[in-house]
């Protein structure tokens, strides 16, 4: 765990890409660097000697969880044994103080990454991505016909430190700060 938290404290983001499994890594390796910061500050103990409390494990066949306090409460990290090296899979935050439900990284991620290339592939005009990262239905009335060129949406650069991503159990939000305003891009599950 101390691995895991100097790693991510490091603003080294190979080194945090290590200490996770493949997929997971995957995942995060396409995020714009600021998102990524701002979810290593949201996972990582200020000081990653000291925890307020002492860790908790539970290991099973290749796979483990350990539970700590986070700094925004109760945190979980998913570990699976990979090439004789535990590497996190998942990172669950209860956000027990906010008063939100549990939030998995990895799926916070995959919004995030699908976003990234919704909003690329807008830009460049890209129709057959589009396809694969719209909702069929979105795709097939609106966006498959549509000038893509009238309606102008963010780059993705701009899902950054501030960008905000709600994940509800049906969809998901990501919500932009732009200069007139701000872009809402939502996602079914």
């Amino acid at each position: 765990v101390h691995e895991f938290q100097s790693a991510w404290k490091s603003g080294d983001r190979q080194r945090l890409l290590d200490s996770t499994t493949g997929g997971f890594s995957k995942l995060l390796a396409d995020l714009p660097a600021p998102f990524l910061i701002r979810i290593s500050q949201r996972v990582v103990v200020p000081d990653a000697q000291t925890f307020r409390s002492q860790p908790r494990a539970s290991l099973d066949k290749g796979t483990a969880q350990v539970r700590y306090d986070g700094p925004e409460g109760k945190t979980v990290l998913a570990l699976i044994r990979e090439k004789n090296h535990w590497r996190v899979d998942d990172i669950v935050l209860s956000a027990e103080s906010q008063g939100k439900r549990p939030e998995s990284i990895r799926h916070l991620a995959a919004v995030v990454r699908t976003t990234v290339e919704f909003l690329d592939a807008y830009k460049w005009l890209d129709r057959k991505k589009i396809k694969e990262v719209a909702a069929p239905r979105f795709f097939q009335n609106s966006l498959a016909h549509a000038d893509l060129t009238e309606i102008p949406l963010p780059d993705s650069s701009n899902i950054d430190a501030t960008a905000e991503v709600r994940l509800q159990q049906t969809f998901s939000d990501v919500i932009l700060k732009v200069p007139d305003g701000l872009v809402r891009v939502s996602l079914e599950r």
